[in-house]
This record gives structure tokens, sequence and C-alpha cells, in this order.
């Protein structure tokens, strides 16, 4: 069997960084800093390595094709604000667990109530300064990047397994209704790291599980 691109033991700094990073596009706008960090310096040496990657590596292309452009701040920050903010109305893609998990896609519903419970039961809480609910895509990846330092597999697995499997559907509606393809590449490449996840996470799982067996 080839070597997955992100093992869950092996490269457990190289996984948060991914999420944290992934998790950042989806937090707020980029600004013109941001956006530099991108293109100069070690994280500019990480996005290149990360090109070659056979699971994200043609997603982090096109985002960083898309970051080159002269008028690439203001064009995704429109764009952030139309599908992430509320701004394009039926053509927005709210980043919220309950749209995409409500049988009536509305905020603030049982996806809210488990996040707050699963914020609760892994000692982890959101900045107040934040003020978004505790189900925005954003959030959830934080969680991520908390447990993957915390080396605890088995959590990673079912936190993944129980908040994070609407965003192959997400990751769909961007591409639809992202007109920059910056943020639908940056969507397409989440939704593929998180299957390769699920499937390294398992096989962990099981490794464990055997070697307690024997």
């Amino acid at each position: 069997m080839a070597e997955r691109a992100f093992h869950p033991i092996a490269a457990a700094d190289r996984r948060a960084w991914l999420y944290d990073w992934l998790g950042g596009i989806f937090a707020q706008p980029l600004t013109e800093a941001r956006i530099a960090a991108h293109l100069t310096g070690p994280g500019a040496a990480f996005l290149a390595d990360l090109e070659h990657d056979p699971v994200v590596g043609s997603e982090v292309s096109t985002m960083l094709r898309a970051l080159r452009s002269e008028t690439c701040e203001r064009a995704l920050g429109t764009v952030f604000s139309l599908l992430f903010l509320g701004v394009g109305g039926p053509a927005q893609v709210p980043p919220y667990e309950s749209a995409f998990t409500d049988p009536n896609g509305r905020l603030f519903q049982q996806a809210t109530a488990r996040m707050e419970d699963a914020l609760r039961r892994l000692d982890l809480s959101v900045d107040p300064a934040c003020v978004e609910p505790p189900d925005h895509l954003a959030i959830e990846l934080m969680v991520m990047v908390q447990l993957v330092l915390r080396g605890e597999i088995a959590a990673q697995a079912k936190f993944l397994e129980q908040h994070l499997s609407w965003v192959p559907t997400f990751a769909d509606l961007c591409g639809e209704r992202d007109p920059s393809g910056f943020y639908a590449a940056a969507a397409r490449a989440l939704a593929g790291f998180l299957e390769e996840e699920r499937l390294a996470l398992s096989e962990a799982a099981s490794a464990t599980l055997e070697r307690e067996i024997a």
C-alpha cells in the first residue's frame, strides 16, 4: 500500500499546520500581510511542497495562482463576503455545520449544541472575542489542530466523523458559487484532506486495537 500523504503519527506537526492553515482561510478575509505570507518565506516553502502532494496539490496550485493576482486582496475579500458572510443572499455558502445538517438548513440548531458539548468534553474553549457559533468550520478545524497536537487518535477520528462529515457538500457548493475559484479550491483541498485523514485514522485505530489484543 502506498504511503499516505499525512500519516496521523509521523507527521503530526504537518497535519496540525494544514488544519490550522485551512481553518484560517475560512475564518476571515485574507489581508495583504496574509497574502504575502503565502507567497514568501517559510509559508511559501511549505505550500510549494504541498503543490506536489497527490491529495491537495492541484488545489493548492489553483489557490496560489489566484493569490498572485495584483487585485486579489480586494477581489477575494468581496468573494468572502458574498459566500460566507451572508452578503450573497441565495448565492451564499454558510460555513456552519448546522446549515448542512439541519433538515431546514437553519443555524444555531442541534449541531451548535453538540459542538458546545464537545468543547466542554475536550476541555477547549473559543476566544470570547469570537462572534461565530461553535459549529463554524474554522472553529471545528481548530479543534482538530488541538487534538492532533495532543496525539489523541481516537478523539480525532470521533470528532472528524461526528462534526466534519458535511464538508464534501460544502465543497461542492463552493465549487458552484465561488466566482474566484480560490475558495472552491480551498474547500476541495479540505474535503480531500479530511477523507485521507479519515482513512489514516481508521488504520491507526485498528493497528492500536490489534496491539492491545496481541
